[in-house]
C-alpha cells in the first residue's frame, strides 16, 4: 500500500499551557509522531500518530516498532489504533494530491465546525473558564467530573449552569469514576441542571441501565466503544449520544462503521479528539463534517492546552466554531527526525 514511497518518521514535543490531568496521568507536554510520505514526484503528505497516556494502550515506542516493521507490508488489523489513524491520514492525503479519490471525498477548504468547550477547573478557576468560553461564543460545554467528591462535583455543575445560563448545552464526562451509589447520589442532586448527557459515569458500565432507570440520568457512551467493539452488546437504555474518538477507534474507516450504527439507533454522534495537534484536529474536523454532514458540537476544544502547536498558524475558536486557516505550515523546528527509508 505504501510501495515506491519515501517515508520519514519524526517525533515532536509540544509544551502545554498548564499540566493536563487525564485518567490518572499528569502531562506537562504532548508528544507524538509525524509520519511523512513522499512519492517519486516529490508530493508529500503527513499523518499524526499520538497515543495519549491513560487512553491508548499503545505507547510511542510501540508505534515506532510497528512502523519500523511494517513499511514492507502492513498488516492493517494488527496495527495499533493510533498508528492506523496516522497512516490512513497520510496515505489518503497523498492520494488526493495525486488526483485519486478516497472515502474522505473531494479535498476542499474546511468549513468552521461547532465545538463544545472543555471545562476542568473548580471554584473561581471554573468561573473564569466559563467566562472565557462564553466570550468565545461557545454554545455547548463539557465538564469533567469524577475527580473530586460527589458534593464538590454537584457544586461545580451548579456553578457552570449559573454562570452560563440555561441557553448553553451542558455535557458531563465522568470517565467511569463512580460506583453505582455515588452516581445515584450525584444524579439525584443535579436533576434541575438540565444536562444533555453524562459520559460513562460508572466503574461497572453494565449497571448503566439500572442507573438510568432509578434516576433518569441521560447517558453517553465513550470508553465502552473501545473496550467492547461489538455494538450489539452495548447497553442503550438511557443513552442519548455516542462519543467517537477516531484516534482510539482506529481512524476514518473504523469511525464510519460506528457512525452508520449510531444513525440506525437514532443517537447523537459527537466527534472528539485525544489532544492531537492542529494537524490531527483538521483531519478530525474533516471526518466529522463528511460523516455527520451536520455535526453536533464536537470535542475539539483541546488546542488551547498547547503552548505551541505543530501547525502555524493554528486553528482558532471564535463565535463557537473551530476555524481553520486556508493554508498553514508544519513547524519544522519542533520535529526531530527518528527514521527514514524507502517503502
Amino acid at each position: 500500500m505504501v510501495s515506491k514511497l519515501r517515508w520519514r518518521v519524526f517525533r515532536y514535543r509540544l509544551p502545554l499551557t498548564e499540566p493536563l490531568r487525564m485518567l490518572g496521568h499528569t502531562l506537562h507536554e504532548r508528544t507524538g509522531l509525524l509520519l511523512q510520505l513522499e512519492d517519486r514526484s516529490g508530493r508529500q503528505a503527513e499523518g499524526e500518530i499520538a497515543p495519549l497516556p491513560g487512553v491508548h494502550s499503545e505507547t510511542l515506542e510501540d508505534c515506532l516498532r510497528q512502523l519500523h516493521a511494517g513499511f514492507a507490508e502492513f498488516k492493517w488489523p494488527h496495527l495499533s489504533p493510533s498508528v492506523r489513524f496516522g497512516l490512513e491520514m497520510a496515505q489518503w492525503n497523498l492520494r488526493e494530491q495525486q488526483g485519486q479519490t478516497t472515502p474522505a471525498g473531494p479535498l476542499t477548504a474546511l468549513a468552521p465546525l461547532p465545538v463544545n468547550g472543555l471545562l476542568v477547573g473548580s471554584g473561581s478557576d471554573l468561573v473564569a473558564e466559563c467566562e472565557r468560553l462564553q466570550s468565545a461564543g461557545i454554545q455547548a460545554v463539557k465538564l469533567k467530573v469524577g475527580r473530586e467528591s460527589v458534593a464538590t462535583d454537584v457544586e461545580r455543575v451548579q456553578t457552570v449552569r449559573e454562570t452560563l445560563g440555561p441557553e448553553v448545552e451542558l455535557r458531563l464526562d465522568a470517565n467511569r469514576a463512580w460506583t453505582l451509589e455515588q452516581a445515584h447520589a450525584f444524579a439525584e442532586q443535579i436533576r434541575d441542571a438540565e444536562i444533555a448527557y453524562c459520559e460513562e459515569p460508572l466503574q461497572r458500565p453494565e449497571d448503566l441501565p439500572k442507573l438510568h432507570e432509578h434516576t433518569g440520568l441521560p447517558l453517553a457512551l465513550d470508553e465502552s466503544l473501545w473496550t467492547n467493539p461489538d455494538p450489539t452488546t452495548l447497553p442503550l437504555q438511557g443513552v442519548r449520544a455516542v462519543i467517537l474518538k477516531p484516534g482510539v477507534l482506529g481512524g476514518w474507516r473504523a469511525s464510519s462503521r460506528w457512525v452508520r450504527w449510531t444513525k440506525k439507533q437514532r443517537l447523537r454522534v459527537v466527534f472528539t479528539s485525544c489532544f492531537e495537534s492542529g494537524l490531527g484536529l483538521a483531519w478530525l474536523a474533516r471526518m466529522a463534517t463528511t460523516l455527520s454532514r451536520t455535526p453536533a458540537p464536537c470535542g475539539l476544544d483541546t488546542g488551547k492546552w498547547l503552548a505551541q502547536d505543530l501547525m502555524d498558524p493554528s486553528p482558532e475558536i471564535s463565535g463557537g466554531f473551530l476555524r481553520f486557516p486556508e493554508t498553514s505550515r508544519l513547524r519544522e523546528e519542533v520535529l526531530e527526525l527518528i527514521e527514514e527509508g524507502d517503502g
